[in-house]
């Protein structure tokens, strides 16, 4: 697994595999990520394989951005990912994914699992999931 930061600051990229063997790695870096930005973007069209528990910590990254008012956006899954998340019979909303191209302006509002107030860009100490 690799994960790039691009220029604009709120953009990330994931490239190769993600699976349970990266869960620390990937666990560190959507707590940065979500805990660092309000409105954050993580492309995952270079995504080469996924598995379930790195679907979930993905998808419990949307929740708690959305939970803390802010939103992360997961743009462009790849086929992997797509084939991950309907093997469990999860669509693209219920993931928190969306069909767009990175790279375009920041996202806005909420989607994902659950829907906050709006974006306050506040970050409080230990608000991170899993912690």
């Amino acid at each position: 697994m690799e994960l790039h930061q691009a220029a604009s600051g709120w953009q990330w990229k994931i490239s190769g595999t993600i699976e349970i063997t990266d869960g620390d790695a990937l666990h560190d870096a959507l707590c940065g990520i979500v805990g660092a930005h309000s409105i954050s973007e993580l492309d995952l069209s270079e995504v080469s394989h996924c598995d379930p528990a790195s679907l979930q910590l993905l998808c419990s990254a949307v929740k708690t951005a959305n939970r803390l008012g802010g939103r992360l956006n997961l743009a462009s899954p790849s086929p992997a990912v797509k084939a991950c998340s309907e093997g469990l019979g999860l669509s693209l909303y219920e993931t928190g994914m969306t069909e767009v191209n990175p790279g375009s302006d920041p996202p806005t509002g909420q989607v994902g699992l659950e829907s906050g107030k709006p974006d306050s860009g506040e970050r409080k100490s230990g608000d991170g999931y899993g912690t």
